[in-house]
């Protein structure tokens, strides 16, 4: 048994960096604060089902790897929350921490959340994720006939589950041992020999692309009521840069992080 530790995300803590260095008063708080509270939100879910690996009883080798984000022939990410690879298949999981009532549809591919106050959201089907990460890992191994499944794990315990399609499990946390001890029944034939398992890891690890968020790499403009520009921080290729204006000079501080 081999389970990584979950860091936190860095672009978490670029918000936690960027709520920290803004005035409430400032026109662009109520966007980075609900930014900072969406990643947070879903750090601590993950945390939380991270928790369950913990105490699983499994009968065979097993790696568990969190946040690997890798890159297909397009160029394109897939960011995998977590995957459990043992010697009989590998368990890709998506996990949401949201509450309210979550209607999945398979036809229009959206989720929709409705909250206590009757507020309506749509989001992104989380069932469509995992799909597309399990057809590239297939990809991938294709060399391997080992199996490759896929869970949605909802953390928030007060979450309603309500409509959704069979196409992939979809559960509370505190379901999740008992589907690994499904998928032990499904699966009863070893395929991968541990040194095999630990190939697969490594292989896997080596094509991990550490978080890039081109969306990120802007100037967000810290304004200060009284003054014309307080600071920019700009964040590009995962360095964070503090920047002054003095005299239309600017002084350029590089920080891995920011934690002041």
């Amino acid at each position: 048994m081999k389970i990584a530790i979950r860091e936190k995300p860095v672009k978490l803590i670029w918000f936690e960096a960027l709520k920290r260095r803004l005035f409430e008063e400032d026109p662009d708080f109520s966007y980075y604060n609900e930014q900072f509270r969406r990643f947070d939100a879903g750090f601590a879910g993950e945390r939380r089902v991270d928790r369950e690996w913990l105490e699983l009883v499994c009968p065979y080798t097993f790696l568990v790897l969190h946040n690997l984000i890798l890159m297909n022939s397009a160029q394109h990410s897939h960011q995998l929350d977590t995957l459990f690879i043992c010697s009989n298949f590998m368990l890709v999981v998506e996990i949401k921490n949201i509450n309210g009532r979550l209607d999945f549809d398979d036809i229009t591919h959206q989720c929709i959340r409705t909250k206590p106050d009757g507020t309506v959201e749509g989001f992104p089907n989380a069932i469509t994720q995992p799909q597309r990460h399990m057809q590239f890992l297939k990809v991938i191994f294709q060399n391997y006939s080992l199996p490759i499944e896929g869970a949605v794990i909802i953390a928030n315990s007060s979450a309603i589950i309500a409509s959704h399609p069979n196409t992939i499990p979809i559960f509370h946390v505190s379901g999740l041992q008992k589907h690994l001890h499904s998928l032990f029944k499904k699966y009863t034939h070893p395929i991968l020999s541990d040194e095999q398992l630990t190939g697969i890891a490594q292989l896997l690890l080596s094509r991990h692309q550490p978080s890039i968020h081109h969306d990120f790499a802007k100037a967000c403009f810290v304004r200060n009521a009284n003054t014309n520009l307080k600071c920019i921080m700009l964040a590009e290729y995962g360095d964070v840069y503090t920047v002054t204006m003095q005299a239309k000079k600017f002084s350029l501080k590089p920080y891995k992080i920011i934690n002041t």
